[in-house]
């Protein structure tokens, strides 16, 4: 009781924070996620959880989104290589556009 679990971001690199010896003088952004007990079904910790679970193990480190299998197992949902930046990127243009929010081309 009192422990909630929560998700810890911590950026490296960007376009805002490109490094070098200019860099070393900012701090990165840290962005904390707690688990939401009220709506389990609304919990970003808990939806993390459920993706990592159906990721396969040879998952590389560095990718986030992976592409999804053709045909899912219960155990595996993605397979182990990274989407595109381009898919990526027009998938993210196609929501933003069916959810009307501006200025995402």
């Amino acid at each position: 009781p009192g422990h909630r679990a929560f998700l810890r971001y911590t950026e490296d690199i960007s376009k805002n924070n490109p490094g070098g010896l200019k860099g070393r003088k900012n701090k990165p952004k840290v962005v904390i996620q707690h688990e939401n007990e009220r709506e389990p079904n609304r919990c970003f910790v808990r939806l993390y959880k459920l993706y990592q679970s159906k990721c396969p193990p040879n998952r590389p480190k560095h990718a986030f989104y992976l592409q999804p299998l053709k045909k899912p197992t219960a155990d595996c949902w993605y397979s182990s290589c990274p989407i595109g930046h381009c898919t990526l990127s027009g998938t993210v243009a196609r929501m933003c556009k069916a959810a009307d929010i501006p200025g995402f081309k």
